[in-house]
């Protein structure tokens, strides 16, 4: 919702407040992104939302593989980084899409999705209870 406040704000000072901010993830939450805004030229904007407890400093946060495809992919794609979220005062660290820079930028894979097919004939050690 900081966020969400935070473009309404910037759009309304841009002149722009007939454009509206769109929390996308309470609608869809496989979009890829978290909130629709626009930029001050009206341009759309996805952002992805991580916050954090912390005082600002290193930008580390886990992703979705949905998430960084849909960064991938579309134009215009931000991270916004939300510190000190738990005060009254929270700050937001605004990133263009980091992830078409590599140089700046190390992805590492920190879980496995798992999916088993227990309707399948021969899975033996499968214990249904009831």
């Amino acid at each position: 919702m900081i966020v969400i406040k935070a473009e309404e704000d910037k759009l309304k000072a841009a002149g722009k407040s007939n454009l509206l901010v769109k929390h996308i993830a309470a609608e869809d939450d496989g979009a890829g992104y978290d909130i629709l805004s626009y930029d001050e030229y009206g341009k759309e904007m996805k952002i992805e939302v991580k916050s954090t407890k912390a005082k600002i400093g290193d930008a580390n946060f886990y992703l979705s593989d949905n998430e960084l495809t849909k960064a991938k992919q579309v134009d215009n794609y931000w991270i916004y980084i939300v510190y000190e979220a738990d005060t009254s005062n929270p700050k937001i660290w605004k990133i263009k899409n980091p992830f078409l820079q590599k140089d700046i930028v190390k992805i590492v894979p920190t879980q496995y999705k798992v999916a088993i097919n227990v309707k399948q004939e021969g899975l033996d050690n499968v214990e249904k209870s009831s």
